[in-house]
């Protein structure tokens, strides 16, 4: 009996701490996978690939994706912002609609920032509310994480939307500077 009285005092402790942090309405950096751009599009490739090849069908058209897969990744922010085409509003209320999200969400989504990681250049959608902060806070080849979400394709073209960003701290600005002073001696 002891037993089970620990093991629901345990699960009512546990569901407390998820409901109160996921009615917070904080965001919950912790539920986005530390990954990279290309290992992320790699592991789609080959993910597909093996689909593709299951199914005997080309894949030259748009896919959704019918999960929500949520990744962080560090890249260059290049001070380059551009509308967001058709294509991309169409597949981003599409794979709203399929997973049951409000689809007027997708107006939040009007322009995308352009990043590099390594010599890759992409094209990331970023929430309309982002802008002023991302404005303010920063400038072209500074790092900055991105905590994206990978909605699907447009032809072999990833798809991914922004719903937050981090400005590391680089470690100059960071450190504790530590200064000793040491007493003069005086020799007679």
């Amino acid at each position: 009996m002891k037993r089970l009285m620990s093991k629901l005092l345990i699960f009512g402790i546990a569901m407390f701490a998820f409901l109160s942090a996921s009615w917070s309405g904080e965001f919950n950096h912790a539920l986005y996978t530390q990954t990279t751009l290309q290992d992320i599009i790699t592991e789609e490739q080959n993910h597909h690939s093996y689909d593709q090849a299951e199914a005997k069908t080309p894949a030259d058209g748009n896919q959704l994706e019918c999960r929500v897969s949520k990744y962080r990744v560090p890249c260059c922010y290049t001070n380059v912002q551009r509308p967001i085409s058709e294509k991309k509003k169409t597949i981003i209320k599409l794979w709203m609609e399929t997973l049951k999200i409000d689809p007027k969400l997708a107006s939040l989504y009007q322009q995308e920032i352009q990043v590099t990681e390594g010599t890759r250049t992409h094209w990331i959608p970023i929430q309309e509310q982002l802008f002023p902060f991302i404005n303010k806070e920063l400038v072209k080849n500074d790092p900055v994480e991105l905590f994206i979400l990978l909605i699907g394709t447009i032809k072999s073209d990833f798809v991914f939307i922004a719903t937050e960003f981090h400005k590391p701290i680089s470690p100059a600005k960071n450190s504790i500077q530590v200064t000793t002073s040491t007493p003069e001696l005086f020799v007679r």
